[in-house]
């Protein structure tokens, strides 16, 4: 127990003294915790998404799009990170009772009643994916 306090305490001081620790903890409902988590699972190297799109896509949260000739084919994005799929999607589900950041600043999820197969959490639950990447938008993650 006072190994799991001592470890736990380690990651909170990391994410404090963390150049980008005040963006992750400013995330609605992150907290400390999953804070250090989507950290860690983005990474430092702020060029490894230089768009918000391709942090979702590198999620795989947006779905695979293949077309053919007249055929169009979407599908689940199966190549994906599934650690980093795992911490946005939970992270998401957390998240989704709390009022968005700056209503005005973010689009409206494109398919609000939709299921995501990659979270499973019923409606909408990429808004957390949303608000992840305006704040890769403004911060450059």
């Amino acid at each position: 127990m006072a190994q799991s306090a001592a470890l736990t305490e380690q990651i909170h001081e990391q994410l404090a003294t963390h150049v980008d620790g005040d963006i992750f903890t400013s995330l609605p409902r992150a907290g400390r915790v999953w804070a250090a988590r989507l950290r860690v699972e983005i990474g430092d190297a702020r060029g490894r998404y230089p768009t918000p799109e391709a942090l979702v896509c590198a999620a795989g949260i947006t779905p695979s799009t293949r077309q053919s000739g007249k055929v169009t084919i979407v599908s689940f994005r199966w190549s994906a990170d599934r650690q980093l799929r795992d911490a946005v999607c939970k992270f998401a589900v957390d998240s989704r009772a709390v009022q968005r950041l700056g209503r005005g600043s973010l689009q409206p999820c494109p398919r609000p009643r939709a299921r995501s197969p990659a979270c499973g959490a019923g409606p909408c639950s990429g808004v957390a994916a949303c608000d992840l990447a305006v704040l890769a938008r403004r911060r450059q993650f």
